[in-house]
């Protein structure tokens, strides 16, 4: 038996090639053996004078180094740009960036984006939703999770029992209360 090649891509006027994006490392499996954490390379930029960057400055600072000590497999670069907004830049081992702005981010939160691009997979966000059309609805109506559920039966003792109140209203009026003074 005959062992077959790799699939190739062939676009047209362009010679065939094979997408090299990195290895293939099963994303759906992550976690149920051993974790392979996806982010790569972690580019942190920032510009050094600008009101605007003092926060991630405080960041790099105070939380970069407790950072890079508990993910050594993560790669953490330094890069100072002038007159720019601060930012980061997560590369994942299957080939995708991910850019996010950090404008108006405090520390506490600039360390919540740090982590969430630690966990992220690095891909991208699909649409799990089908788009649906029919030219015939249906009489009966949609299904939803809630259709054939009982609906709950109130009873007498949740309701407030008006019958009562209105007659402890009207004794209020018309009978007033008689107080008898000492001459």
């Amino acid at each position: 038996m005959a062992l077959r090649k790799p699939a190739s891509v062939y676009i047209r006027g362009l010679p065939r090639f094979r997408p090299t994006n990195g290895p293939q490392i099963p994303i759906l499996c992550n976690g149920i053996g051993r974790y392979t954490c996806m982010l790569r390379k972690l580019t942190v930029s920032y510009c050094k004078g600008d009101l605007v960057n003092r926060h991630m400055r405080k960041w790099i600072d105070t939380k970069l180094m407790d950072f890079t000590e508990k993910n050594p497999q993560v790669a953490v670069y330094v890069d100072r740009r002038g007159a720019k907004i601060p930012r980061l830049v997560g590369e994942f081992l299957n080939g995708n960036s991910r850019v996010v702005p950090l404008r108006s981010l405090d520390v506490e939160a600039i360390d919540k984006q740090v982590h969430s691009l630690l966990y992220m997979s690095g891909t991208k966000n699909k649409i799990i939703t089908r788009n649906w059309h029919t030219v015939h609805p249906s009489i009966q109506g949609y299904w939803h999770p809630f259709l054939n559920r009982p609906i709950p039966k109130l009873t007498f003792s949740d309701t407030p029992n008006l019958k009562t109140e209105q007659e402890l209203f009207k004794r209020r009026i018309v009978q007033p209360a008689i107080v008898e003074t000492e001459v």
